[in-house]
C-alpha cells in the first residue's frame, strides 16, 4: 500500500550526467511533482564529488526524501553520504547505463515517476563495500575494470554506451591480461577477472547472475578463469546472449566477504566509476539504506532469491 504523500523533497541532478532528453526527463518529473503538490528543491552538481557533499549538507533540514536525477555514479555518491539513515533515496534515471533503475523495474514516462517518488513505499536494501567505499549494484576488477578507468569522460557525453564499446576495442588490443589474486575464506586462488553482483544487470540490459538482489543479503560473486584475449570474446558473447551459466570459465560463489590481494594498483570499479584500486576487501554493509520503490509484491519476490 502507497503510503502518504512526500510534502518535501530535495533532488540532486547530475546535469552532465545522460543525454540532452534525460535532462529533458528531470524537467517534466519535476513538474508532476509540482502536480501531485510536493514542494521540490533542486541541488545540481558540478564536479565529481558535489553529490555526496550536498546530501551531507542537507540530510537534517527535515526533507521526505532525497532524489538522484543521474546516473548510477551520482547515486553511489548519495548513497555514500547517507546510509543507515532513514531518509529514503528516490531514483530519477538520467544516466548512461542505470542499472539501478533496471534492478528496480522504475518507469520510463514522468508521470509514473513522480507518483513512485511522491507516494510509492520505501524498502530497506542491502548494499556492499570495497574498502571503505559502498555500492550499490555491482562491482568489478580487471577488463571491464581498466575499460572503465580508461575511457574518455568527453567521448562518453557525447556518444554514450558507444564511449565504452570504443574503450573497450582498445583495451582489449592492448592489454596483458594480469591474473588477480584472490583470498576467499582461508584459500588463495587466481583469476583473469572478477565482477562482483549485488543486482541482476550487468552493462545495462545484461543480466549475469539472475538470483542476485539488492534486496537479498547476499552478492554473488562471479569469477572468470579462461586467460587471453579470446577466451574473453568467448565470455563477452556468453553474457550477451544470457548464457554465462553455460560456461566451464565461469565460477559463480556467494561468501560473507574476500580480499583481492594482487596485482597492486589494479582499478576497482563500482556503479560505474573508479572508486579505488588493489589490494581492497570487499563485503556486505551491515548498514541499510531505504529505497522508494514500485511493485511491492514484485520485489518482494525478488528479495527470495
Amino acid at each position: 500500500m502507497a503510503q502518504a504523500l512526500r510534502n518535501k523533497i530535495a533532488v540532486i541532478s547530475n546535469p552532465v550526467s545522460g543525454c540532452r532528453a534525460s535532462r529533458r526527463k528531470l524537467n517534466e518529473v519535476t513538474q508532476e511533482l509540482h502536480r501531485l503538490g510536493v514542494r521540490v528543491e533542486l541541488y545540481e552538481t558540478k564536479a565529481r564529488g558535489d553529490a555526496a557533499n550536498i546530501a551531507k549538507s542537507i540530510i537534517d533540514e527535515n526533507f521526505d526524501a532525497i532524489a538522484v536525477a543521474g546516473g548510477d555514479g551520482t547515486i553511489n555518491e548519495v548513497a555514500n553520504a547517507i546510509i543507515g539513515s532513514p531518509l529514503p533515496l528516490a531514483v530519477i534515471p538520467t544516466g548512461t547505463i542505470n542499472l539501478l533503475a533496471r534492478e528496480l523495474g522504475l518507469p520510463k514516462g514522468a508521470k509514473d515517476l513522480a507518483e513512485i517518488i511522491a507516494r510509492g513505499p520505501s524498502h530497506q536494501i542491502f548494499p556492499c563495500y570495497a574498502g571503505d567505499h559502498l555500492f550499490l549494484v555491482v562491482a568489478s576488477v580487471g577488463f571491464d575494470a581498466r575499460v572503465v578507468n580508461n575511457v574518455s569522460l568527453s567521448l562518453k557525453r557525447a556518444v554514450g554506451v558507444w564511449a565504452y564499446v570504443f574503450a573497450s576495442f582498445k583495451q582489449w588490443i592492448g592489454d596483458s591480461f594480469p591474473p588477480l589474486k584472490l583470498e576467499i575464506e582461508g584459500r588463495s586462488s587466481a583469476v583473469s577477472g572478477l565482477v562482483v553482483a549485488n543486482g541482476r544487470y550487468y552493462a545495462g540490459p545484461f543480466m549475469i547472475a539472475e538470483k542476485a538482489s539488492v534486496f537479498s543479503p547476499k552478492f554473488d560473486l562471479c569469477l572468470f578463469t579462461g586467460q587471453g584475449r579470446w577466451s574473453l570474446i568467448r565470455l563477452i558473447g556468453a553474457i550477451v546472449r544470457g548464457s554465462i551459466n553455460s560456461l566451464d570459465q565461469v565460477e559463480i560463489l556467494r561468501p560473507a566477504s574476500f580480499t583481492i590481494s594482487g596485482p597492486p594498483d589494479e582499478p576497482v570499479q563500482a556503479d560505474g566509476d573508479i572508486i579505488g584500486r588493489t589490494p581492497i576487501t570487499i563485503t556486505t554493509s551491515q548498514k541499510t539504506l531505504h529505497l522508494i520503490t514500485p511493485a511491492p509484491s514484485t520485489l518482494q519476490d525478488i528479495s527470495r532469491r
